[in-house]
């Protein structure tokens, strides 16, 4: 038995008497395609790109094709089956699987190599449902075609001449022929598109074509050129899979030489520590920043273990919890010139590789970074506590004695008004009113200084009844303006209500204040932000210059004449305050003599006051 399969594997001829069937070929080209389905299996697996599925597929329909014709060649030569009634089965399914494996190999190229993506999902499913229709109509009927004809074999001049004249076979010839030239029209479209086309799989995608196509033109001859064009249009078939391998192995190699060389770019560039190491912590690929960070050369450390570097085990590490493939830490290490910085590791376990990458920084910088940081932030917070210690001491302090000037230049004036000449009585009336702005300025320093100190704590509050509180308290001024003030369905919102409301009322007293001489019209509008309330106090007034529009929320800055519009100017330095302190944002908008609208959000965190 091993004699005559070593007979049938070294002569041209496959089965006796049958010289256009070679089972070499068939054997030949199933190692092919049986080397394409592992490669491709194996890039399925690593990168899980759908186009090394397609490849696979293709070849596991190729190697069904070619053994099962293997197996009809040599179980014909050892008498197992006859060919007559062989051919009964096998020619559709042949023809089938053939063009199925190139299509699903011309799919995998236009669409992962041309981008070609709606054609090539077109071209899938059209030449599968011909190829697939095809089948079902002419497997009955090629069985009752060579059951009737079966008289003819033995004249026939070899095993499948006596089906070439069927319709069958000339349609599936015909339709591989359009399949496959459909295919060459695309790559040369390609070409004149600047899209890259691999010049191998060009011609091997020619081959195919050649090889229906000089099928269909001797059977056009009625056989006469079968003794030559047969073993060309063999060789074709088997130089075309030869070639679809040698571009798909290219392309791999090309691709990894390709990502080494990003991979080598990264690792030189990046200033962290890439590197990679087996479970056991043993390194075998590390970046050149490691001198930088660690004091020692990459080629120093490959084949060293990440313990004698001060760092845990891999395995360990990642064994306390098996369900988590990552692990990370910060830790301090001393490099071998005894410096000491602050490091981050991170292992990541590759499951099916059995490997760990890593990643090591540097953080030594942003931890001294973060140190002066919060260094700086503390010294801040304890001066801005002592300035507002000391506004509220100060101011708290000046209250007593502008009140025993006051009290006497009362007096003063009560007890010599108009008894003294009439400059006398100007200058009492001048102290008097200066006495009096003094006491408004303490009294809103001392507002100002209290917005973070005297605060209440944040809770859940109904600004409809805030904004109802406000209006009762500017319920004279409203009156006496003729203000109409509407506004949207305002929420429940986060924050300090009276804060809140005292913000509210410095606004909406300014709308009044600052009004034009049309009536006066006030709108407080609500927007729903994914993280905050954005609050708008709109009016019809005077408006605003935009140059002012920084200026107005400063301390003690006033716009206008004090007898034209009184103030000390630190209300909207209050807003701004309390609008912070919610962990928000004020803003203006306005047009001289067209109104103004002021802008804040509150944020919706109970996280908002920082005093928490």
């Amino acid at each position: 038995m091993l004699h005559e399969l070593i007979l049938i594997l070294t002569q041209f001829g496959g089965g006796p008497g049958d010289p256009a069937n070679n089972a070499v070929r068939f054997l030949l080209a199933a190692f092919f395609w049986g080397t394409l389905l592992l490669i491709s299996l194996r890039m399925w697996r690593v990168a899980r790109d759908r186009q090394h599925l397609f490849f696979a597929l293709a070849a596991l329909v190729g190697i069904s094709r070619e053994l099962f014709m293997f197996v009809a060649e040599y179980g014909s030569f050892r008498g197992y089956v006859s060919f007559p009634a062989l051919f009964r089965y096998y020619p559709p399914y042949e023809h089938a699987v053939t063009m199925f494996s190139v299509i699903l190999m011309g799919y995998a190229f236009l669409r992962y190599y041309l981008d070609f993506e709606k054609f090539s999902r077109f071209y899938l499913i059209a030449c599968s449902a011909v190829t697939f229709l095809l089948y079902l109509v002419t497997a009955p009927l090629w069985i009752k075609f060579l059951d009737a004809a079966m008289h003819l074999y033995p004249q026939a001049p070899y095993a499948g001449a006596f089906f070439d004249h069927f319709w069958g076979e000339i349609a599936f010839r015909a339709s591989a022929v359009c399949i496959y030239g459909t295919l060459l029209v695309a790559f040369c479209y390609a070409r004149t598109q600047k899209q890259i086309v691999p010049w191998p799989a060009l011609v091997a995608f020619l081959y195919f074509f050649l090889d229906d196509a000089l099928q269909l033109l001797n059977i056009a001859l009625s056989g006469r050129y079968t003794s030559e064009l047969v073993p060309l249009r063999h060789c074709l078939h088997l130089w075309g899979i030869t070639l679809l391998v040698g571009v798909y192995w290219w392309d791999i190699n090309n691709r990894v030489g390709k990502l080494q060389e990003v991979r080598n770019r990264i690792f030189n560039l990046t200033p962290d520590i890439l590197g990679i190491a087996d479970l056991s912590g043993k390194i075998s690929v590390l970046s050149p920043a490691c001198e930088a960070i660690l004091g020692y050369r990459p080629e120093e450390l490959v084949g060293a273990h990440l313990q004698d570097l001060g760092f845990p085990s891999p395995a360990a590490t990642l064994n306390t919890d098996p369900q988590n493939f990552t692990a990370e830490d910060d830790c301090i290490y001393h490099t071998i010139s005894g410096e000491a910085r602050w490091i981050h590791w991170k292992f990541q376990v590759v499951e099916d590789q059995d490997q760990v990458y890593f990643v090591i920084s540097d953080l030594t910088h942003r931890k001294f970074a973060e140190l002066e940081r919060e260094e700086m932030s503390r010294k801040i917070a304890a001066s801005n506590k002592e300035l507002q210690h000391f506004a509220y001491i100060a101011s708290h302090d000046l209250q007593e004695p502008l009140r025993t000037i006051t009290s006497f230049i009362q007096l003063l004036a009560k007890r010599y008004k108009g008894k003294l000449d009439s400059d006398a009585d100007d200058f009492i009336d001048f102290i008097t009113d200066g006495a009096k702005r003094m006491q408004q300025l303490i009294t809103d320093l001392l507002s100002y200084s209290r917005v973070d100190s005297k605060g209440k704590d944040f809770a859940d509050f109904d600004c409809e009844a805030v904004l109802a509180r406000t209006i009762d308290n500017l319920r004279q001024a409203i009156t006496e303006s003729g203000a109409m003030i509407t506004h949207d369905p305002l929420p429940v919102m986060y924050g300090d209500d009276i804060q809140i409301s005292q913000l509210l009322q410095n606004l909406i007293g300014n709308a009044i204040k600052f009004r034009s001489s049309d009536a006066v019209a006030i709108h407080v509008g609500v927007t729903d932000r994914p993280d905050e309330w954005e609050i708008s106090v709109r009016d019809n007034g005077i408006g605003i210059e935009p140059e002012f529009f920084e200026r107005i929320f400063e301390i003690f800055q006033c716009l206008h004449p004090r007898d034209q519009y009184p103030g000390t100017g630190i209300g909207l330095a209050i807003c701004k305050k309390i609008v912070e302190r919610h962990n928000g944002k004020i803003s203006v908008a306005s047009e001289p003599g067209k109104g103004t609208t002021f802008t804040f959000t509150i944020s919706k965190s109970q996280q908002a006051d920082i005093g928490l």
